[in-house]
């Protein structure tokens, strides 16, 4: 998406942005005390129904103030500065009413840094347009981000670490220096790990994803304090079934909560604690983006959608320096693949080009080098475990 520097080349003349804005009572009361404005036009209504207004308005200044918004994250976007404006308020803007503002891009200079805009903000239900103007914006230069040196003693959250795949990461991001929040179903697991790097472990806790409230639980739990990252390496149990049984809802279900409804609630929570940067990496698998085999279409959907979500993240949250890929490797030789018949596994190893199946160690190895600073302009990406398939 394109921003505010004057790096990016993405703009052009005719380009618009815009967002909506509902005015009310409480930010007309908060924007008097800030300004010293308690013009009662705006503030009492026995005495603006006296007054050929009717009704209060809203301040004009508050109303333009929306326009800082759309000009600092919209477009141009962030590293943008006004240098002037001028607007002209052609109908009254009453508390409860929504505006669209809306910015067009009228001429660039690449010489100057500058772009000329237009402005309108329009009240949505009757299309009026309340507010009309023009601009001139200033783009800076895109600051240089201070590449990260080290991982020590940065904070990261990793689920499903009980299960061999989390163990995994678990020991990667360690000798990367890491502290470790464990979260997995099997609490006798997570201590034995835990017991391998005591100095980096900084929690361990039981915890059913299928469940909503024990994940909310679980996050207060968590200390205060800057989060670096989220590894999601938990998965529901494959239930084989075909598309058209009634056990396919049941199992789809499960799926969709453990793998997306558990990853979005703990990547929500975590966010915000991710002030000056941060990565988000689920464990999918292959199967997002190769052929399916038959009777795993729970599995297969959801881990699907979830790569679907990460790609969005990607896109939203890489202007504040939160990185969001994934990986996804073939299948891995665990207690979670006993199902799969011996034979089974011998042909997925033998049409490999490595001739071997993938290993837990593998796809640690590439969750940790999507955590690690090697990994700084890396965003949005699939990392496929596979040995060429």
């Amino acid at each position: 998406m394109p921003g505010g520097y004057m790096s990016q080349p993405e703009w052009r003349i005719g380009d618009k942005k815009s967002f909506t804005h509902q005015f009310t009572r409480e930010q007309v009361e908060q924007f008097a005390a800030l300004t010293g404005d308690r013009n009662p036009v705006h503030l009492d209504d026995a005495y603006a129904r006296r007054t050929p207004l009717g009704a209060p308005v809203v301040h004009g200044m508050l109303a333009a103030s929306y326009i800082s918004t759309l000009v600092g994250m919209h477009l141009p976007g962030p590293g943008a500065l006004w240098t002037s404006f001028q607007v002209d308020w052609r109908h009254m803007i009453r508390v409860g009413d929504t505006l669209e503002f809306e910015a067009e891009i009228l001429q660039i200079s690449q010489s100057t840094q500058t772009m000329e805009i237009k402005l309108t903000a329009k009240e949505v239900k009757t299309g009026k347009e309340c507010l009309t103007g023009k601009g001139k914006v200033m783009m800076m230069e895109e600051p240089k981000r201070e590449k990260k040196k080290s991982m020590k003693g940065e904070r990261i959250l990793v689920t499903g670490a009980s299960g061999e795949v989390g163990a995994a990461v678990c020991r990667s991001l360690a000798a990367l220096g890491c502290r470790l929040i464990l979260w997995g179903r099997n609490m006798d697991r997570l201590k034995k790990i835990a017991k391998e790097f005591p100095d980096q472990c900084e929690q361990c806790e039981s915890v059913d994803l299928n469940q909503p409230k024990i994940i909310a639980s679980a996050l207060k739990k968590i200390a205060d304090g800057k989060i670096y990252g989220f590894v999601h390496a938990a998965s529901a149990p494959i239930v084989y079934s075909d598309v058209d049984q009634a056990s396919n809802q049941e199992a789809l279900q499960q799926q969709w909560q453990i793998t997306v409804g558990a990853f979005n609630q703990i990547a929500l929570s975590l966010i915000p604690r991710m002030n000056e940067g941060g990565v988000i990496i689920p464990v999918l698998t292959q199967y997002v983006e190769s052929a399916v085999p038959p009777k795993i279409s729970a599995y297969v959907s959801a881990k699907t959608a979830l790569w679907g979500l990460v790609r969005c993240m990607a896109n939203e949250l890489g202007i504040r320096g939160i990185r969001c890929n994934a990986v996804s490797p073939s299948m891995i030789n665990t207690p979670f693949s006993m199902e799969v018949p011996v034979r089974m596994k011998q042909i997925e190893a033998n049409r490999n080009p490595m001739k071997h199946l993938c290993q837990v160690e593998d796809v640690a190895d590439a969750v940790a080098y999507l955590v690690s600073p090697k990994a700084s302009f890396v965003n949005g990406v699939n990392l496929a475990v596979t040995g060429g398939l």
